[in-house]
């Protein structure tokens, strides 16, 4: 059994539309570090925002990428 098996997709959605607008951790972001913008049935989209911990410009803010939402939900809740 794993954490996608564990946590109801309904309810993953409906956290990560609460979520919307607000910034986490990011594996999948050039920067580490990622805005979520939108939510869909199974993929959200993350926009790539400057890391707190780099005091220079990082390349690649601004990139949007997509993320599946068991991927998503964990970085904001898990």
């Amino acid at each position: 059994m794993n954490i996608i098996s564990i946590i109801d997709s309904k309810h993953q959605v409906s956290d990560l539309k609460a979520s919307i607008g607000k910034e986490t951790s990011e594996n999948g972001s050039p920067t580490c570090r990622g805005k979520l913008i939108r939510v869909g049935k199974s993929y959200c989209v993350f926009e790539a925002v400057q890391s707190p911990y780099v005091k220079t410009p990082q390349a690649g803010v601004g990139t949007r990428y997509k993320v599946r939402n068991p991927f998503a939900w964990n970085a904001f809740f898990f």
